[in-house]
């Protein structure tokens, strides 16, 4: 099928000892709907509102987004909206989303999928206080970071220095 011109023109021909007879018809071709529900995204689970930014085109530009969560979204039927999530989503910590096409003419819907996830926030644990004797030429640290890159960076106040 030719789908570059956008319609064609059929005709059917029958040809018999009596006579011959035609008839033709126009077939238009409906460009098909392309949907991006747009990339997954990954937020801290203090985060609990997050805007859906999607897109519809070739036959329609109207769509309707569906959760797996159980959350709220604000308007279903707009491309670009909000979802509040509640705290089932949060302990999940997934949310998957569904944009769907709709009023698609002779065409089939099309859906795409996009995910948020919701990661527990670093932590930074310097340890606990410490006293040490001003004659002392080192103080052991045990800092711990958590939720995140293994490594860290220590700062002083003073002129001391750090070695592994």
């Amino acid at each position: 099928m030719d789908t570059a011109i956008g319609s064609v023109t059929l005709t059917l021909a029958a040809v018999n000892s009596c006579n011959n007879a035609s008839d033709a018809l126009t077939l238009t071709l409906t460009p098909a709907p392309y949907v991006n529900a747009g990339p997954d995204q990954t937020y801290c689970n203090q985060v609990s509102t997050f805007t859906l930014d999607g897109t519809i085109s070739g036959v329609t530009n109207v769509g309707q987004w569906t959760t797996t969560g159980t959350g709220t979204l604000a308007n279903p039927g707009s491309l670009t909206t909000t979802y509040s999530a509640s705290a089932a989503d949060i302990a999940a910590g997934r949310i998957d989303f569904t944009l769907s096409s709709l009023n698609n003419g002779n065409c089939a819907p099309v859906s795409d999928q996009m995910t948020i996830w919701l990661t527990d926030g670093i932590i930074a644990n310097a340890g606990p206080d410490q006293s040490v004797c001003v004659l002392s030429d080192h103080a052991q640290l045990q800092g711990a970071i958590l939720n995140g890159s293994p490594t860290g960076t220590w700062t002083t106040t003073g002129s001391g220095t750090f070695s592994p």
